[in-house]
């Protein structure tokens, strides 16, 4: 097993919680040491050292059963997946993956070696085991993650057209290159990132969009018995109406927000914006 840890002293500015990190480890030929840099895509492509310790603990059998029983049932819903799209070098790469029999290698491997360097070799095995299985849903994910991308670029478009905010299209179009790159690239870190820029973008755009705002009051009315609190609903939804009779635009966000915030939780409200019908969830 191996540590990498990356102190606080080594970022120089502040990381959102559950930020997605490259990790790249460096051995040295002749002394076998270990080093580690950290990627950060998220902030300016921020790359950092990072301290490298062999975690010496010898794995417990159960443990890995538990994980080999894990990758198991993976492969197991991958080849579901997979078979369903029909696309050939998924599987392809899956019947590679197959043949290998990592599982019965590994059982037998638990089964006869059960001392220290046994159990450290099989803990080695599943992980690359899980490698392998992890680059096959990451080729299942990409053309998902693609068609999101594309589908929350041409939401800004159609916010272009009511609307003429020119660092909001400064920033899609230099995103729209950057997402060409990541393809090239088939980086789904980056591509990941990416999306979430568009969307916080997106999001931004909408703070000045009337007409979308107006789709949510609309959909909010459509809606109102979703809601468990009706009374603090009414009241927050009447405040919604008067303050669009008198135009006051500030007020409507304003009653609206607070409309979103008592949803229900996990509830999904979805809107038709727009002549084109673009359907997108409200996400503020």
């Amino acid at each position: 097993m191996v540590t990498i840890e990356v102190t606080g002293k080594a970022i120089p500015r502040d990381i959102p919680p559950r930020t997605e990190v490259e990790v790249i480890l460096h051995c040295d030929s002749k002394s076998r040491a270990l080093s580690a840099q950290v990627f950060f895509p998220t902030v300016d492509e921020l790359l950092v050292e990072a301290s490298v310790q062999m975690d010496e603990r010898v794995p417990d059998i159960d443990y890995l059963r538990t994980l080999l029983n894990a990758e198991e049932r993976r492969i197991t819903q991958l080849r579901e997946r997979v078979e369903e799209i029909g696309e050939p070098d998924l599987l392809t790469g899956l019947k590679d993956v197959e043949a290998k029999d990592n599982a019965q290698q590994i059982r037998r491997q638990l089964d006869e070696r059960r001392d220290a360097d046994g159990l450290v070799t099989a803990e080695d095995q599943i992980r690359r085991y899980a490698t392998d299985l992890d680059e096959i849903e990451d080729e299942l994910e990409y053309p998902s993650l693609v068609a999101d991308i594309e589908e929350w670029l041409e939401l800004a478009d159609q916010m272009f057209e009511r609307q003429v905010e020119i660092s909001a299209q400064d920033a899609v179009y230099t995103l729209r290159r950057e997402v060409k790159t990541a393809r090239e690239e088939r980086s789904l870190i980056k591509l990941r990132q990416r999306l979430a820029e568009i969307k916080r973008t997106v999001q931004r755009m909408r703070e000045s969009d009337v007409e979308w705002w107006l789709a949510v009051q609309n959909h909010m009315e459509d809606n109102l018995l979703a809601f468990e609190d009706q009374d603090m609903t009414l009241m927050l939804f009447r405040q919604s109406e008067e303050a669009r009779k008198n135009n006051d635009f500030d007020a409507l966000k304003a009653a609206l927000r607070q409309l979103i915030d008592h949803l229900p939780q996990n509830a999904s409200m979805d809107l038709n914006v727009g002549s084109n019908a673009q359907t997108t969830g409200v996400n503020l």
